[in-house]
């Protein structure tokens, strides 16, 4: 999309202006010109054009093309302001969306950055885990990554055509390798179109011919048409801008026809400025647009996606659209003046350097964006801490198992979109695009009774429970699953497109052969609500139910006729918002982020398909929905991690209730985990929790007052524990030590809390924790009240006062904000210890010993043993310290596992094991600080 200026064209400025006009229009007012997304066509014809100019210049003057310079010139002219979007985008939505929410749109920025994101939409449109996604703000750089690859690799092939070049003309020669280039991305493009594959919109193969075509046109330049043309030209893309829309096959035979317009009018342009019916493509106002192009694609999507989150709508309305658009061209003009102008004017310097320069920035940013936050993959199922604390679905079956109140619920809720069934990280579900049968196999293949679970994303989010049960039983399970594909043999609308998904009736058909021949017990069938047939594609998902339903007895009825049962599961309710992002910024129990019964559930056709055809149907909404309203949360589990699937570990909870409900007598088996060597194995160290957190002694970050958990004689001496979640680990010392000594133990914890007078930054809610605050004070004025003989201060060294500081760089302000409550209790001689010197790893420790082996996951102690604030704490002379590392990290190392016990439960946090196991060394250093004479004074350290 950039501007040459050698041998420059108004009437191509002005054609610059009308393909960024459609783009703009099309992103604004989609209704108005429907099709406006083929003005990127245009771009790429031109682009092809001045570029194959340029270089072909330089060829005939030269012989050759110095890449060097040719790159400079590409990065000077298009790096700068692309580079500035993101980092002012970047900083805009990070500020402004949930965390929950923006984590997951970083490697967006990260690929935008390096010219990769036309490749990370290819993935995401084949992949239903981001079907329900956040719009990226930078989404728009797919086509400049097209651009930027198509710049890389173009004048390589020119060089080959020199070379290889016989007698004649090189244009002749180029003239057939371009045309090559044409004939075999076109046919990409087509045969992608006829399979329905969604990732063709954004794939270079299936793109880079529309440059290629650019290119072919310069090389004949004494090819002169007329204005008729250059009009014919133009018409062909208004007709496509204005009749195309979603539904067009993209980019298959439809898009030659702007391709072709954008090629007639570059061809036609040729004969500017003799007629006069071609001239207002060079007018000073289209000259204008066309100049501040670039800047104004690249700025008018993050300015759209910012009016859209301020104005809470999915769409821009009329009055919010003029101001989008006067924006938009505000922005353009003052980038392209002093970003654009500025670099592309600027002095050359040294060749290398400047390159260097401005890829070591684009790399910089990448990285940047990426290390921002946590992991954003999936992850599979949280695992649950037990059915006690933890009992999810079986809360509310046959009797119930109530929960214990005030526990955190897991997932935690930053990982709730990544709790997802094992079966996405293992390759076997079917993308948009395939058809032949992929399976996700659980169990023992030569066991007793065999299962095949077949449908879409809603069967792939019941295989956790379906695995679960296959560990228990003589039980074989097969998922026979595809991305958005309802198993009825009927053509529905794509998922990310609302074309004909033709590769789900052949996969369908597949299924059923393999099906037939795999001699399964029973076939299960489960799918979304939401499917749509293609004729009824503008219509609600309820007027395809019925043909659905027929469609899909008429496909398996033959099987159940053969002998084999088939169950159908109802589908679960499909909630109103994406329930995750809703719960970070709202309070437990979250009822603004889910619908009442009525309203989430509806009858679809898997209920219409049990009605006509007989078949059982498994229907779990008992279990999902209560009183009329199916709550985020059951049983102290997350139960949606978007808007209507099911997270793996509250599927889970499920697979008892499935068993019950599929009428199945399968015999349990006994299956041997494997041996590591040491307990608890990391498969299920996360529930190796110490049992002060079922008991509810640690207070959730949603609950401000004040819990107590008391033990020790009555008329012991009064000794406090205060912090948050970390101090349960240490209660079995705290008990021996209690025992021993006769103590009256008290403890006041809080889950992400630290106890002291300086505000926190909550990483999930993203904002200041100021819960926390609150119950600080409210634990301050108890002490204060009846001041104890001792304190001890168990904390995380994590916190931070605001996003975006490091742990490190708030330790010693957020000390001194304990130092401030313990200050004046430390006065009325109240003892101050400090525990500190826990490890904390970079990685999930069980995960790494289970995939990589216990050497290599152990550290040194200076690598893991971060400094927080109740370090500085203790360095300040305010508290006397109890160090921990020689009971973690014994000689300096920080091992994994001791004496045959895991010594972790995730990145930090100690299994209860090997607590247990230290519990007396620990204990012995409590009593030695708690005995010592309290001669640290401020004095000494500060």
């Amino acid at each position: 999309m950039s501007v040459g200026k050698q041998g420059f064209r108004a009437d191509i400025q002005g054609m610059r202006a009308i393909a960024v006009g459609l783009v703009l229009l099309y992103h604004v007012w989609p209704a108005f010109v429907p099709g406006g997304y083929v003005g990127v066509d245009v771009f790429f014809v031109i682009s092809g054009f001045l570029i194959t100019s340029l270089l072909l210049r330089e060829v005939e003057r030269t012989g050759t093309i110095q890449l060097l310079d040719f790159y400079v010139r590409r990065a000077r002219r298009l790096l700068p302001a692309a580079l500035s979007v993101l980092v002012v985008s970047f900083l805009a939505f990070s500020l402004l969306l949930p965390e929950l929410i923006w984590k997951p749109l970083r490697i967006e920025f990260a690929a935008a950055a390096v010219y990769l994101e036309n490749w990370v939409l290819a993935s995401k449109s084949v992949d239903y885990l981001a079907a329900d996604g956040v719009a990226s703000p930078v989404q728009h750089y797919w086509s400049l990554s097209i651009e930027e690859q198509f710049y890389i690799a173009w004048p390589f092939l020119i060089l080959l055509a020199v070379r290889w070049r016989k007698a004649g003309s090189i244009r002749r020669t180029l003239s057939v390798a371009f045309g090559l280039v044409v004939a075999v991305s076109l046919g990409c493009a087509l045969q992608a179109g006829y399979a329905g594959d969604p990732s063709a919109y954004f794939t270079t193969h299936t793109r880079v011919w529309q440059l290629a075509a650019g290119g072919m046109i310069a090389l004949w330049p004494g090819l002169r048409l007329g204005a008729a043309e250059l009009l014919l030209g133009l018409l062909l893309i208004l007709f496509a801008a204005l009749s195309f829309s979603g539904d067009t096959v993209y980019p298959g035979a439809a898009a030659l026809a702007p391709t072709l317009g954008a090629a007639l009018a570059i061809m036609g342009g040729r004969a500017f400025p003799e007629s006069f019916t071609t001239r207002w493509l060079g007018s000073r106002p289209a000259t204008w647009l066309g100049d501040i192009s670039y800047s104004l694609y690249l700025w008018h999507w993050p300015v759209i996606m910012l009016a859209r989150h301020l104005g809470g709508e999915d769409a821009v309305g009329p009055m919010a659209g003029i101001a989008v658009v006067l924006v938009s061209l505000l922005l353009a003009e003052l980038s392209r003046r002093f970003i654009e102008d500025r670099f592309r004017h600027a002095a050359t310097g040294r060749r290398p350097l400047v390159l260097g320069r401005y890829a070591l920035a684009s790399l910089a940013f990448a990285t940047a964006a990426v290390l921002v936050g946590g992991p954003t993959a999936p992850q599979g199922p949280a695992g649950l801490a037990s059915e006690a604390t933890h009992p999810g679905a079986l809360a509310w079956y046959g009797e119930g198992r109530q929960p214990v109140p005030d526990v955190p619920f897991v997932p935690a809720l930053a990982a709730v979109p990544r709790d997802v069934a094992a079966a996405y990280g293992q390759g076997c579900i079917q993308n948009g695009g395939g058809s032949e049968v992929k399976v996700c196999s659980y169990g023992n293949r030569t066991a007793g009774t065999r299962v095949a679970v077949v449908g879409d994303s809603h069967a792939v989010h019941w295989l956790p429970a379906f695995e679960a049960l296959a560990e228990t039983h003589d039980l074989y399970i097969e998922g026979l699953t595809k991305t958005s594909c309802s198993p009825s043999g009927l053509e529905v609308s794509a998922m990310t497109s609302e074309r004909p998904y033709t590769s789900c009736v052949r996969w369908t058909d597949n299924v059923v052969d393999y099906v037939r021949k795999g001699d399964f017990d029973y076939v299960i069938l489960s799918q979304s609500p939401k499917h749509r047939l293609y004729e009824l594609r503008d219509q609600p998902p309820e007027r395809s139910a019925g043909a659905l339903a027929r469609g899909l007895f008429d496909t398996w009825h033959p099987v159940a006729r053969d002998g084999t049962p088939i169950r159908i599961i109802r589908p679960t309710p499909w909630q109103p918002t994406v329930v995750p992002n809703c719960a970070s910024t709202a309070a437990a129990p979250f009822r603004e982020c889910t619908d009442d019964a009525d309203a989430a559930l509806g009858e679809d056709a898997m209920v219409r398909l049990a009605s006509m055809s007989g078949f059982p149907l498994l229907d779990f909404t008992d279990l999902l929905c209560r009183d009329g309203a199916c709550p985020a949360v059951v049983g102290n589990v997350f139960v949606y991690r978007d808007a209507h699937h099911l997270t793996g570990t509250f599927a889970q909870t499920l697979a008892q209730p499935l068993y019950d409900r599929l009428g199945l007598d399968v015999a349990r088996v006994s299956v041997a985990a494997p041996s590591f060597g040491f307990s608890p194995d990391p498969f299920n160290a996360a529930a190796d929790r110490p049992r002060f957190l079922s008991e509810g002694c640690v207070r959730s970050s949603r609950v401000e007052s004040v819990k107590t958990c008391e033990f020790g004689p009555e008329d012991g001496t009064h000794v406090a524990v205060v912090g948050d979640a970390t101090g349960a680990n240490y209660m079995p010392a705290f008990e021996l030590l209690a025992e021993r000594l006769g103590l009256r133990v008290v403890t006041y914890f809080k889950d992400s809390c630290l106890f002291g007078a300086e505000d926190i930054h909550h990483r999930v809610l993203k904002a200041t924790y100021s819960g926390c605050s609150r119950w600080s004070r409210e634990v301050k004025a108890i002490l204060e009240e009846k001041p104890p003989a001792a304190i001890f201060i168990t904390q995380s060294p994590m916190y931070r006062r605001r996003a975006g500081e490091l742990p490190g760089d708030a330790g010693q302000a957020l000390g001194r904000g304990v130092a401030a409550y313990t200050d004046g209790l430390h006065a009325r001689g109240v003892k101050i210890l400090g525990i500190t010197g826990a490890p904390w790893f970079e990685v999930d420790v069980p995960r790494c010993v289970r995939d990589h082996g216990i050497e290599d996951c152990g550290r040194p102690v200076d690598q893991v043993v971060p400094l927080g604030p109740v370090d500085h704490l203790v360095r300040a002379g305010r508290a006397r310290g109890i160090s921990v590392s020689d009971v973690f990290c014994p000689e300096g190392w920080c091992a994994p596992v001791q004496d045959k016990v895991l010594v972790y439960r995730d990145s930090n946090q100690p299994t209860a094991t090997f607590m247990d196991l230290v519990g007396e060394k620990l204990s012995r250093s409590l009593e030695q600080a708690l005995n010592s004479d309290d001669s640290v004074s401020r004095e000494e350290h500060g």
